[in-house]
């Protein structure tokens, strides 16, 4: 067994119809992704139930457009296994285990496997390039309490943000690049940045995730020469509380009345394709576009593109930003 073992963190998502209820309410539950008041928080499973509950079926429809569950679970284990193959090639021998936040293979399971291997080092790479409380905050506390749980003989690190990491930057650009190709007049093209949203209760906190989102952007459109040609939305927002935009319907407006005629929307920040990609950009957002007299194109997600794999692995090679022992007696 190799001395170190990597896990990569993502939310997860529902491997069936029947199981879109539960992955909800565990994601409900978690109070990283939903910040409660505190007087409400005793309630905050029960909310999760009612919630998931009454959602479920709407969000059924949704994943009815993907075969009826997500890809997530094997988009991960394709980049596990392409990281550590890239590993492997630089001398650096390592285990890839996958933990999701709300639904299987759970933290739970990946501390499990960790465990019976016994490995000297634990490095967390959470697959949330930007960095925010909801998603690397809660992936790190979780696996952190269920190995403190198992009494896990290892030192933890945790990998260091990669929002403007050279190789992640190159990874986005190369989609962007295929994405014009499709166009037959790229340089007219207004490249459409869409990131998952953040209800403002968690911006207003000092979550970085807005000025990382920025940064990516910015990065990518030097490493391009896009400046002057895009833009950015924020998307996913549910729910009658306050979230971070401007939301991609108000861009399109927005473009509309300058007259844009054709868009690339590019996915910021998910490196999966998931209901995110495959069903709000894809059926939803394409659909809006090109009803207003769009034409419309996706960027592909990064998936397991050995540029983004060169990326992780660099991060994974560079100092940890956090070094956790839990040398248990």
């Amino acid at each position: 067994m190799p001395g170190k073992a990597i896990v990569l963190m993502q939310l997860g998502g529902p491997d069936s119809t029947e199981n879109i209820a539960p992955f909800l309410e565990n994601m409900f539950t978690d109070r990283y992704i939903i910040p409660l008041p505190f007087w409400l928080r005793p309630f905050q499973g029960a909310l999760a139930r009612f919630i998931a509950t009454h959602r479920a079926p709407r969000v059924a429809e949704f994943y009815a457009h993907m075969g009826g569950r997500s890809p997530i679970v094997e988009n991960t284990e394709a980049q596990a296994r392409a990281l550590e193959a890239e590993l492997e090639s630089r001398g650096d021998a390592a285990r890839v285990y996958i933990a999701m936040r709300a639904w299987h293979p759970l933290t739970e399971a990946a501390v499990a496997r960790i465990e019976a291997e016994d490995p000297d080092e634990v490095v967390l790479l959470p697959l949330y390039p930007q960095d925010s409380n909801s998603t690397v905050g809660s992936s790190v506390a979780r696996f952190m309490e269920v190995a403190t749980d198992r009494r896990l003989r290892a030192r933890v690190d945790v990998a260091p943000a990669y929002f403007d990491e050279p190789a992640y930057i190159e990874a986005i650009g190369e989609t962007i690049e295929e994405g014009l190709a499709r166009f037959e007049h790229p340089d007219r093209v207004t490249v459409m940045f869409s990131a998952h949203s953040l209800p403002m209760i968690i911006v207003k906190a000092g979550d970085p995730y807005p000025e990382q989102i920025a940064a990516t952007r910015g990065a990518v459109e030097a490493h391009l020469g896009l400046e002057g040609r895009t833009c950015l939305a924020f998307q996913s927002q549910t729910g009658g509380v306050k979230w971070l935009g401007p939301t991609v319907h108000e861009v399109v407006g927005e473009l509309v009345s300058g007259g844009v005629t054709e868009v690339l929307m590019v996915p910021l920040g998910f490196v999966s394709d998931h209901l995110e990609t495959l069903y709000e950009m894809d059926v939803l957002y394409a659909g809006m576009m090109r009803e207003r007299g769009i034409r419309f194109e996706r960027a592909a997600a990064l998936g397991d593109r050995p540029t983004f794999i060169r990326a992780l692995a660099d991060v994974v090679q560079r100092p940890a930003r956090a070094s956790i022992a839990l040398n248990l007696q």
